[in-house]
Formats: structure tokens, sequence, C-alpha cells
């Protein structure tokens, strides 16, 4: 049995999910840079680094659908990285507030009456 079609297959999928894989290491690698400048630790320069790829991948699906072509995923990713882990959890929760009860993250109701 020849690994020739295992490789084979293995670079397509990689020529077919390269905007998407891009964007991910884009988001690790300045998310990364950007904790090791502020004298982050390793753990949480290596943990913030990963969901930042991670939803940076995630994000990058969705270009199309908001009117940016596939190529700016990397854009994409990089402005991710630097934003970081951090604010991102403050902007999705700030966010679901908002849509589940139309409060803001400090408990302000923005629904004046």
């Amino acid at each position: 049995m020849s690994d020739q079609g295992f490789w084979e297959d293995s670079l397509k999928w990689i020529a077919d999910n390269a905007p998407a894989l891009y964007a991910g290491l884009a988001a690790i690698g300045v998310s990364s840079m950007m904790n090791i400048k502020d004298g982050q630790p390793k753990k949480y320069t290596i943990t913030s680094a990963i969901v930042c790829g991670i939803v940076a991948t995630s994000l990058s699906g969705l270009l199309e659908h908001v009117g940016l072509p596939s190529s700016a995923a990397a854009l994409v990713g990089g402005i991710i990285g630097f934003i970081g882990a951090d604010k991102l959890r403050d902007i999705a929760n700030t966010l679901a507030n908002r849509r589940i009860n139309g409060t803001t993250q400090d408990g302000k109701n923005e629904n004046k009456q």
C-alpha cells in the first residue's frame, strides 16, 4: 500500500483551507509576540495564543459572508491576535449581554424607557 494517496490528500486539504490556516497562524504569532512584549508568563502566552488562533480560524469562514475576500484572512488573524484573548472575551460577553437582556457588562440597562 502506498502513502502517496495520504500525502496527496493532505496537501490538497492544506491548499483548500489555506486562508483559514493563515488566519490562525497569524493570530497565534501576533498574540504570542504581544504577550512576550508585555512580559506575560509562558502559560498565559501559550493559552492566549491558542485561543486567538481558534477564534481567527473559525471567523475566517465568515469573511465572504461579510463581503471580504478570503485573501483577507491573514489580516483578520493579525487583528484578532493584536486584540488578544482577554479583550475578545470582554467583547463576546458584552455582545451576549446586550443580546440576552439588553444590558452592558457593567450592569447598566441600555433600554432607556
